[in-house]
């Protein structure tokens, strides 16, 4: 009970010091702004005011406020944001700047003709720093904003790059994915983009999900066959016979990819995986529990002086224990046209713990009443990152899992594994 007195103080405390931290940042930027505006330093002061001036938010209106009543600094909002387009490192950074100038229209901090004129600058920022190679673009970015990016000759360059990061991905960006399937949909399954895009199918590691909600309704055939091809049906034995391991091992093997499933009974299976038990020893060390005594002298001054009686004592338990594990198990397995695989696995497990809990304060009548507060650094120190009892249970989980593993070391469940 007691450490979560402690994790919940400090936890309170720390976010009631954010928000406060928080506030009181916006709340100098602001004060910081309105006085260089006041010594002509504007282009600091849109700096200082650019996060908060597109927010519905009391700092957003009070920026605004203070944009409107000078008009020299109003004055000097696009040369600022063309400052702001010019130091974008990247198309994602150029967008994040070009997405504020329609906000800043809206709010009537800039006029139509200056939107017009920042929003053809970004485009042919954006078309310069594309061409030079300063920014690598793909479909997963964001290009809406700027029309050169979307020209024939332009938009087949930045298709094709999409299509190479795609293919050499481990796991390509679902955004990504989706983009490139978008773009067949619109130009036809018969256009040449589909076409290239038929061809890298194979070489794509796209996830099951996005096989079957973006890929099949295009290609339907060549979906199921990936998706066939990378299916991978177990047949699961365990020795000497135990219903829980073997659950618990069929679970956990499931959870590797949606790509493998468990058969029985008749059915075909990729792989025979064979797990025998050699040893499984649980030991136990019984629960302690240890009253921790403070004299007032003891207890922090300030504390001692407001919480505490006269000549009281602070006391709290401490409560510990362990659990270990010994294990082995022999992982086997048997695979068409594959070297049959043997692993052993031998290893234990301990984990102690430690609690604080009952924290109270006796009087010297032998009254006694609840502490809430923590002693002293010596308290502190003692519960301090204490965990809850830890069970048997929770260390068979993590024995389980360590089977787990060396089963995916199995080249046709790594395959499988490798793909979601």
């Amino acid at each position: 009970m007691f450490n979560r007195i402690i994790g919940t103080a400090f936890v309170l405390g720390a976010i009631a010091l954010a928000s406060c931290r928080t506030a009181d940042y916006a709340a100098d930027q602001l004060n910081d702004a309105e006085a260089d505006v006041t010594a002509g330093r504007y282009t600091l002061a849109l700096g200082k005011m650019n996060y908060y001036v597109t927010q519905q938010t009391p700092y957003g209106e009070r920026a605004r406020k203070t944009i409107n009543s000078n008009e020299k600094l109003k004055a000097t909002i696009p040369r600022y944001y063309k400052e702001l387009l010019n130091s974008a490192y990247s198309i994602a950074r150029l967008s994040e700047v070009g997405r504020q100038i329609p906000a800043m229209a809206q709010f009537g901090l800039i006029g139509k003709d200056a939107e017009t004129e920042l929003l053809r600058y970004a485009d042919q920022y954006a078309l310069e720093s594309y061409r030079n190679g300063r920014y690598k673009v793909d479909l997963s970015h964001d290009i809406s904003l700027y029309p050169s990016l979307q020209s024939p000759e332009i938009g087949s360059e930045i298709f094709l790059a999409s299509l190479e990061k795609a293919k050499g991905d481990s796991a390509p960006d679902p955004y990504l994915v989706k983009s490139i399937f978008s773009v067949v949909a619109n130009e036809g399954k018969n256009s040449p983009k589909s076409k290239l895009v038929l061809q890298s199918l194979p070489e794509m590691r796209i996830s099951k999900a996005q096989m079957q909600e973006v890929v099949a309704p295009l290609f339907p055939e060549q979906a199921r066959k990936i998706l066939a091809d990378r299916s991978v049906s177990v047949r699961l034995f365990v020795s000497p016979e135990d219903r829980l391991l073997y659950e618990d091992l069929s679970s956990k093997l499931r959870d590797i990819s949606p790509n493998i499933s468990l058969v029985s009974g008749s059915e075909q299976a990729t792989v025979s995986i064979f797990v025998k038990k050699l040893q499984w020893e649980e030991r136990q060390a019984p629960s302690m529990v240890q009253p921790v005594m403070y004299a007032q002298h003891e207890v922090d001054l300030l504390s001692a002086v407001l919480l505490m009686p006269k000549n009281a004592t602070y006391i709290y338990d401490v409560s510990t224990g362990g659990v270990q594990i010994n294990y082995a198990f022999e992982v086997k397995a048997a695979m068409k046209n594959e070297k049959p695989f043997d692993d052993l696995i031998r290893n234990k497990i301990v984990r102690e713990w430690k609690i604080c809990s009952n924290a109270r304060i006796q009087n010297v009548f032998g009254g006694v009443q609840p502490a809430s507060f923590v002693a002293n650094s010596h308290m502190q120190q003692m519960c301090n990152g204490g965990s809850s009892a830890v069970s048997v249970d929770q260390l068979r989980d993590a024995a389980i899992s360590e089977v787990v593993k060396t089963i995916r070391k199995i080249p046709v469940i790594d395959k499988a594994a490798s793909i979601r």
